[in-house]
């Protein structure tokens, strides 16, 4: 069969032929001059070339020496940028043409089996990789498609022991070939060592070697980040040699390395990952199976491998990953789903004869991922269900689901059970569960997403799960039904009979039950009654269950009753004890009781009180007196009740207020003797019937002032029927008032602070006669006196103002007026303005806040320019300054005026105009002028001439600025001797110069001046309306005269056109013809097509109009 490979194979470039009917001295450009020497092909092949090898085995011939060992290898050396393909009989003139068959007989073609097999074979002696790269990424792709490779042997060290069939560097494609039967002591049949990739190629039964016990990679090693497998099945290496693989004995890969859409089985290891292992991070392994590999670990290493869409025998292990049964299908055979949700099923068509294609039942069909093939290994399109399928083989088939359900208890009549649904894993999004169930017998529940199952009767129920696929899945996978047949038990009900008591004489109990276990469904009831036997004496009777059942009989079936019987107890009759008032008494020096009757009433009572606990009271029917506790029991004395009662009763100490009485005393004073007072006593008692307690105070002699005083502590005491209150007093000593002596008061000058004046004298105290410190100070306190004398309060402070009250008087104190010196400030101001306010400033002395100056300032008078005195005027302070004064200048100032002379100009042979100026600065002051006048620089030729300031002046009592003007002598000026009357033209006419009739004139002597005049808009043909056009005058002597512009008023009037429409004529009955138009006086080339509305015609005459002449009329038109 014919194949499309289509894998990057690209056209164009030169192509060497090699066959084994070659010769190395043929160009080798055709399969008539084809080479015989491979390499000889690859040496002379260069970036952009193929190399065609016909079938044939082929072996090489050249040695190369190895890096590490220096030993000889025998290998084909690939050349950069080079595609080498096989599979070629020998006449085909595209690699579309080559041929593929079922080789293996396993029942598929695969990628690998080519019609024609170029093999390409290891040498014995010495031995080596077959397919060479080196170790350099290559700088031009390199492709290697359609070869078996085989027989290689790679022992040497480091790299030179890596990939025995083929080794590669960076930027490789190896595709649609068989590597089988090579060595290596790392990598077997492949080994890449950069970003290359292998792709739709068959790794199978390839070896490492034993010695060293190093050995990975049976089948491929990917060694190098970027390095791909891909699409590929990888079968059966290691199994010769066990134990000379560690690790990876289908596939070993590094860091960053990628494993995708691969069929991994079959291979062995000697430790974990014996189908695929990985070491390091960030490698990936998508949409591959990995099973049936054999070793003592795992089929799987991952070691930190982002991994998605795979399955692998018996790993339960990260997401990503679906764990496979270690049978590869049901009992039913590879094409019938028997996954469950505890086994799923690779379903391999027939892998004793290599054919691993998944079978109708596979779980792994339309669970792969994105990958980047279009064909699997077999040439069949990838994604045909939509999504593509797990491993290197896609199916037709659609994909398979799985589920189960549970319950969560036994199924009881009419006990709600939740229904639970275990999904198979990877079940695709779109479907969903549905139940069913057949028989009548239950009925379906839902709540928040969950469902439950609710038996209405005892029997056998069968429990149907159907997943729902959602239609635009339909196509994709095949439906799936789970059955389960259960039984649904009788509902258990316990019920006993509960225990009663009937005391004698009372009314017969009701005989009642309780459930002890198990519920009634809604609806259902019990019915019918408890019985006993007749009661005939005291005695203990039995509580049968009588005729109580489940009421009806269908209903009855539906539930399992178990009855504990009861029993009845018939006692004699009680008679109940009451006791009446108080239980808790308080001492009152009197002997007290508790009062007691009994139901039914009348019966006789005997009383006994006894002593509890710390009270020594034998019983006796007397009530106690004292303080205690006593038990308190009364007997019901009756033949045919029997009673008793008994309660506690307790006499309480009666309380007794022991108040010690508050004290006073000044600071340095004896104390005074301390009292208690008492209040509570009872029945006549006094201080014999306790032992008294004591007043004790911590103050002494010297005890200092406190604001809580010194408590009055009172402690001691003892009483049997008393409970003592102690509650204590307070002994407050007082401040002792101080006695002053000697009291002394100063002068001051005003302004100073009353806290400032001097104030001096003793304080004692007023029994001891000690001295007491503290400061004397003025009652006030701060403040400022007016000079002379007056009394003022003062205040003694002492230092201990906690144990020495405050004492104070009245003193004489004396204040001296302050000196104050004031100067005043020199001023000034301009000629003619106001004065200014005077003003002084203190240079000597201080004023206090709030005292300031009464009266003004004078100066001398005068208002010209010069200095004048200012004197102190009627200006004075209070009696509580003595006043200086010193004197200073007032000045009058120029008045500043800036003259600036006007500009001004004249025609030639005019006369000078008056010469006029502006003035600025502060200006005149009313009421007076300037004297003097202006003057130019002489001459009457056309030009520019200063204005200067001439003999102009002011006063002495101005500052006088001038600032100059220009005077132009103008050349003469032209004018019209009359305006132009409105210009009047008609539509279409243009503009001329002709149109103006007007004269120009010299301004100053009317002579007449020749030239023409223009319009801005010469020749222009204005539209109809009112227009202002600008003209200019050109005179004929331009280097004497300037031009002369001005505006005229433009009327533009329409032109009249004329609209008429020939004579017509028809015969009677027959329709008007259609009458057209003529126009006659459009100008400018104009037409009607100008025209805003075309005028209407109209005629009278009709079809059955009489013959004769009728007009054709015209209206309207714009």
């Amino acid at each position: 069969m014919s194949i499309l490979l289509g894998l990057q194979i690209l056209s164009g470039g030169a192509v060497y032929c090699v066959s084994p009917q070659g010769d190395d001295s043929n160009s080798g450009e055709s399969w008539q001059e084809p080479l015989l020497s491979l390499q000889t092909a690859l040496r002379r092949a260069g970036p952009g070339t193929q190399v065609w090898v016909a079938a044939g085995i082929y072996q090489p011939q050249e040695t190369r020496l190895l890096d590490a060992s220096l030993t000889l290898a025998a290998s084909f050396v690939l050349t950069d940028g080079v595609q080498l393909l096989g599979g070629f009989s020998g006449c085909e003139d595209s690699p579309a043409e080559r041929q593929c068959f079922d080789r293996d007989g396993n029942g598929v073609v695969e990628a690998w089996e080519f019609t024609h097999e170029t093999i390409l074979q290891g040498s014995e002696d010495p031995g080596g990789t077959v397919l060479w790269g080196g170790q350099q990424d290559f700088v031009h792709p390199v492709l290697i498609d359609g070869f078996t490779i085989s027989g290689g042997r790679a022992l040497g060290f480091a790299r030179d022991g890596q990939g025995g069939g083929v080794l590669l560097p960076g930027n490789c494609v190896l595709q649609n070939c068989l590597l089988t039967g090579n060595l290596a002591r790392q990598g077997g049949g492949v080994a890449l060592l950069g970003p290359s990739t292998v792709r739709n190629c068959a790794v199978a039964d390839n070896e490492v070697a034993a010695e060293g016990g190093l050995g990975c990679g049976g089948g491929v090693l990917l060694a190098g980040p970027g390095a791909v497998l891909s699409n590929s099945l990888v079968l059966g290496n290691c199994r010769q040699l066990r134990g000379a693989c560690r690790g990876g004995g289908g596939v070993a890969g590094t860091a960053g390395t990628v494993v995708e859409q691969c069929t991994i089985v079959e291979n062995f290891a000697g430790e974990d990952g014996s189908g695929i292992c990985f070491s390091g991070a960030a490698a990936q392994l998508h949409s591959s199976v990995v099973w049936g590999n054999v070793g003592p670990g795992s089929q799987i290493r991952l070691d930190g491998t982002d991994c998605s869409n795979c399955a692998v025998q018996a790993c339960p292990g990260p997401g990503g990953i679906l764990a496979l049964a270690a049978e590869n299908c049901g009992a039913n055979g590879v094409d019938v789903n028997a996954n469950t949700t505890a086994a799923l099923y690779p379903c391999f068509q027939n892998p004793a004869r290599g054919d691993y294609r998944l079978g109708a039942g596979s779980y792994l069909i339309n669970r792969g991922g994105g990958g980047i093939a279009e064909l699997d290994a077999a040439n069949s399109p990838r994604a045909q269900k939509g999504t593509a399928d797990i491993g290197c083989y896609e199916s037709p088939e659609r994909g398979n689901l799985t589920a189960d359900f549970g319950l969560e208890m036994p199924l009881l009549y009419a006990r709600l059970s939740q229904v639970h649904t275990f999904w198979g894993p990877s079940t695709p999004a779109g479907v969903s569960a549905s139940f069913s169930h057949r028989l009548a017998l239950a009925s379906w529940q839902q709540s928040a997403g969950q469902d439950f199952l609710l038996p209405e009767s005892v029997g056998e129920l069968e429990l149907e799960l159907q997943l729902v696929v959602d239609a635009d899945l339909a196509g994709s996978w095949n439906p799936f039904i789970c059955r389960k047949n259960l039984p649904v038990l009788p509902r258990p009900l316990y019920i006993a009979a509960e225990d009663l008591d009937w005391p004698w004489g009372g009314t017969a109990p009701n005989l009642t039950w309780r459930l002890l276990a198990g519920s009634l469904a809604e609806g259902d009831r019990l019915q019918g009654e408890l019985a006993s036997p007749p009661v005939t004496g005291l005695g203990t009777y039995p509580i049968l269950q009588g005729t109580l059942e489940v009421a009806g009989a269908e209903q009855a079936r539906n539930y399992r009753l178990v009855f504990i019987p009861g029993e009845l107890h018939c006692l004699p009759g009680l008679a109940e004890v009451q006791f009446e008032g108080e239980t808790q008494l308080v001492y009152n020096g009197l002997p007290q009781g508790v009062a007691a009757k009994t139901v039914p009433p009348g019966l006789t009572l005997e009383y006994s009180y006894a002593g509890t606990g710390q009270t020594n009271y034998p019983a006796s029917a007397a009530a106690p007196r004292e303080v205690g506790t006593y038990q308190l029991t009364v007997q019901v004395q009756s033949e045919l009740y029997a009673g008793s009662g008994s309660t506690s009763l307790s006499i309480l100490p009666a309380p007794l207020v022991c108040q010690a009485l508050n004290q006073v005393k000044v600071y340095l004073a004896e104390n005074p003797p301390l009292e208690i007072s008492y209040t509570g006593f009872q029945a006549g008692d006094g201080l014999e019937s306790i032992v008294p307690p004591q007043a004790l105070t911590s103050a002494e002699l010297a005890s200092p002032v406190r604001a809580e005083g010194y408590p009055i502590t009172v402690q001691g005491g003892q009483a049997d029927n008393y409970q003592l209150i102690l509650r204590n007093g307070t002994l407050r000593v007082c401040p002792a008032q101080p006695q002053i002596l000697a009291l002394e008061s100063g002068t001051s000058v005003y302004g100073t602070d009353l806290s400032a004046v001097p104030l001096s004298g003793q304080a004692v105290h007023p029994l001891t006669g000690q001295s007491i410190a503290g400061r004397f100070s003025w009652e006030a306190g701060k403040g400022i006196l007016n000079a002379g004398t007056s009394q003022q309060g003062w205040v003694f402070r002492p230092d201990d103002q906690l144990n020495y009250l405050t004492a104070g008087g009245s003193a004489p104190v004396t204040i001296l007026p302050c000196p104050v010196q004031v100067t005043a400030d020199r001023c000034s101001k301009v000629y003619g303005e106001p004065d200014p306010a005077l003003t002084c400033r203190i240079t000597q002395g201080a004023l206090l806040a709030g005292d300031d100056f009464s009266g003004a300032l004078m100066r001398a008078a005068g208002e010209e320019v010069g200095s004048y005195d200012i004197a102190r005027g009627t200006l004075s302070l209070s009696d509580n300054y003595q006043l200086d004064f010193l004197a200073a200048e007032f000045r009058i100032e120029p008045r500043q005026l800036t003259v600036k002379a006007g500009n001004h100009q004249k025609y030639c042979s005019q006369p000078d105009p008056l010469l006029t100026y502006q003035l600025g600065g502060q200006g005149l002051l009313a009421g007076e002028i300037l004297t003097g006048a202006l003057q130019r620089e002489p001459g009457e030729e056309p030009g520019e001439y200063a204005i200067l300031q001439g003999d102009l002046h002011s006063s002495a009592n101005y500052q006088l600025s001038f600032l100059p003007g220009q005077f132009t002598i103008l050349e003469p000026l032209l004018l019209l001797r009359e305006e132009p009357e409105t210009i009047a033209l008609t539509y279409g006419q243009p503009l001329s110069g002709e149109l103006l009739h007007s004269v120009v004139v010299l301004d100053d002597t009317g002579a007449e001046i020749p030239g023409h005049f223009v319009w801005e808009d010469e020749q222009r043909c204005l539209p109809c309306g009112s227009y202002t056009a600008r003209w200019h005058f050109l005179p004929d002597d331009a280097e004497n005269y300037h031009p002369l512009a001005g505006s005229t008023a433009i009327q533009v009037l329409a032109v009249p056109l004329l609209v008429r429409v020939p004579g017509y004529s028809r015969e009677y009955g027959q329709e008007n013809p259609r009458f057209e138009l003529e126009f006659s006086g459009f100008v400018l080339q104009e037409d009607c097509s100008v025209l805003l509305a075309e005028p209407e015609v109209s005629c009278r005459a009709d079809r059955l109009s009489l013959p004769g002449e009728y007009p054709i009329e015209i209206g309207g038109g714009a």
